[in-house]
């Protein structure tokens, strides 16, 4: 099977509110589930980092319906890639919630990536974890 990842950013739309984002977690690890995708969410009250990961195919139309998912904007793709095995693969949607200043955000995502992970990809994730503007 061909696995690709894709790790992207983005920021919310103007007047997300909480149960919109309670809505976006239930729906994507269901369709993740059924779509054979998985991966990790990070999100600082106003700004989404994302990597996702799956069968090519699938990715490509989960990237399509997040640029065109009203609930944010400025998606910018940060890295693409294949991959021979899944960096996140008990994941529908892991879900890092940062909160506090960089440094609590820092440690907080360090503390949520496989040890494991390729190192280009985690260090995609922490630098974008570390330039994310906290609330």
């Amino acid at each position: 099977m061909n696995l690709r990842v894709v790790t992207y950013s983005s920021f919310a739309s103007p007047g997300l509110q909480p149960a919109d984002f309670e809505e976006i977690l239930t729906l994507s690890r269901a369709n993740n589930a059924r779509d054979a995708v998985t991966g990790l969410l990070m999100f600082n009250g106003a700004a989404f980092t994302q990597s996702i990961e799956g069968p090519t195919a699938a990715i490509d139309r989960l990237v399509m319906r997040i640029a065109n998912d009203a609930r944010q904007c400025q998606m910018e793709i940060c890295d693409d890639r294949a991959i021979d095995r899944r960096i996140f693969p008990d994941w529908t949607m892991g879900y890092v919630r940062l909160e506090g200043g960089w440094l609590e955000g820092q440690y907080g995502i360090a503390d949520a990536l496989s040890r494991d992970m390729p190192p280009p990809i985690r260090e995609v994730l922490m630098s974008m974890a570390s330039t994310l503007p906290f609330q």
